[in-house]
């Protein structure tokens, strides 16, 4: 079985767990940051399907930068956390079926907590 695939059961699975107990769960921080000051980023899935990558880029860059979630899956109704550097980031979610989401312009500042919640 594909990875994804598999991942994607699983978390299918979770999620289940997950809302039949009534909680929404979190997954651990992940960096993305290149040293200087840190700020965490939340990207919370209230969509109808999982979101398979994830995408972030500096505003000044003109391309995309690699996909954030390797192997991971951010499953229906569960959230994901990053540790980031200050500044302006753009960010792109795809989503399992297709679509693709974007938000830009997002100022993450010195010990900030930011919340993108995907609906």
């Amino acid at each position: 079985m594909h990875t994804r695939s598999l991942s994607q059961a699983i978390f299918a699975l979770l999620v289940s767990v997950t809302l039949i107990s009534g909680c929404v769960s979190s997954r651990s921080a992940q960096s993305y940051s290149s040293g200087g000051l840190n700020s965490t980023l939340d990207i919370v899935n209230h969509t109808n399907a999982p979101i398979y990558y994830l995408y972030l880029s500096s505003c000044s860059s003109n391309s995309w930068g690699t996909d954030q979630l390797g192997s991971d899956v951010i499953s229906v109704g569960t959230s994901y956390s990053f540790a980031m550097t200050v500044g302006c980031w753009d960010l792109r979610a795809k989503l399992s079926d297709g679509r693709e989401v974007e938000r830009r312009g997002v100022n993450m500042r010195p010990g900030e907590r930011n919340s993108w919640t995907l609906s």
